[in-house]
């Protein structure tokens, strides 16, 4: 019935509600989260983003933190992330999770002490038999923060039951990657095109 959903959703309303940031007002057959009006500073809005960067779930967002594991070839892990190791091969890839088709930005987050010109990254799919973007070298565009190394657009034309990021390194790069995600794009309001 209409309200098979209600006990998945109910530990995420919890959640939203401790945060302080939302009002949920709960019915029968549906909920409505509005934000708190104490919301007016740029600081708070700074924190309700970050909430919402931290509801990021397959299949319509992918997120990795460098404090989880991920598969590798190559490489070392540390509490916060993935270091290569002077070996050539991935460093990082997986995490084979479902995504929607649509269109995303693959952000990379880390730090590139020497070498980031050859790193290929690639959004892929089948051990690569489907490659959707690849990208070449890391951290050599100046973004807003430091620790961006990559921010590219990928768009995925069909839906992907097991989707990879991959990052591959030659012996001589020399990386720490500590997170990445892949958000959908922001849709624009049709009405004012």
């Amino acid at each position: 019935g209409p309200k098979k959903y209600q006990k998945g959703l109910a530990p995420i309303l919890a959640e939203m509600q401790d945060s302080g940031f939302v009002e949920i007002d709960e019915r029968e057959f549906y909920s409505t989260v509005r934000l708190s009006n104490v919301f007016s500073d740029q600081e708070r809005l700074e924190q309700v983003e970050q909430i919402q960067r931290a509801y990021c779930a397959s299949p319509i967002c992918l997120k990795y933190l460098g404090t989880t594991k991920t598969s590798s070839q190559v490489g070392t892990y540390t509490s916060s992330g993935m270091q290569t190791n002077g070996k050539a091969g991935y460093l990082m890839f997986g995490p084979y999770k479902r995504m929607n088709a649509g269109e995303y930005v693959l952000r990379v987050t880390g730090k590139v002490s020497a070498n980031g010109e050859n790193i290929i990254t690639d959004v892929a799919y089948h051990k690569g038999k489907r490659i959707f973007a690849r990208f070449t070298g890391l951290g050599s565009k100046d973004f807003d923060q430091p620790n961006i190394l990559l921010e590219e657009r990928v768009i995925l034309d069909e839906a992907v039951p097991a989707i990879e990021v991959r990052i591959k390194v030659d012996k001589d790069a020399v990386i720490f990657i500590d997170g990445y995600s892949l958000r959908p794009v922001a849709q624009k309001n049709k009405d004012n095109e």
